[in-house]
């Protein structure tokens, strides 16, 4: 009996091991093929987009703080995450007044109609990234030009914001 259970032990243990790498192969691309990986990390980041919606509506300043943990690309600088942090909890700064105040995303998000998601993977030398995307908010009853963007990067294993719309950094 302990014989056949330390064999049990170990043979689950081997299968656990070859479920794992599968795993991986699959999210990995090693089986899957593109598309399909595609199509993943397209509701992942839809997902993560609506969630960025529904904290600016309810104004959770620490939801989008998850977000933004290496900082935001503004043009050739960066703005850091302490900058970032500041100016979400002064609601005299431009991004709090951008996200928040009247004409800002919350607004946007709360007057607009028919609202869709547009997911836009970035290009690297004629390839898609699955790892670096821009989501554009549509209406509509507000222009193109008005259509809030975020762009994301996925890097150890988590989306953050790189870009945003809603930061004028100019």
């Amino acid at each position: 009996i302990v014989k056949f259970s330390i064999r049990h032990n170990a043979f689950i243990g081997y299968m656990r091991v070859i479920v794992s790498l599968l795993a991986v192969l699959l999210l990995g691309g090693g089986i899957a093929n593109a598309k399909d990986r595609k199509a993943v990390v397209e509701k992942e980041v839809t997902e993560i987009g609506q969630d960025i919606r529904d904290a600016i509506i309810s104004q959770d300043t620490k939801r989008l703080l998850l977000y933004a943990k290496r900082g935001i690309t503004c043009v050739d600088s960066s703005v850091p995450f302490k900058e970032i942090k500041r100016d979400l909890s002064n609601p005299h700064s431009q991004l709090f007044l951008r996200l928040f105040g009247s004409g800002g995303a919350k607004e946007y998000f709360q007057k607009a109609t028919d609202q869709k998601m547009r997911v836009d993977f970035m290009e690297v030398d004629g390839k898609e990234r699955l790892d670096s995307v821009c989501l554009r908010y549509m209406s509509s009853n507000y222009g193109g030009e008005n259509w809030p963007e975020i762009c994301l990067y996925f890097a150890n294993g988590k989306w953050g914001i790189s870009e945003w719309s809603f930061f004028d950094c100019v």
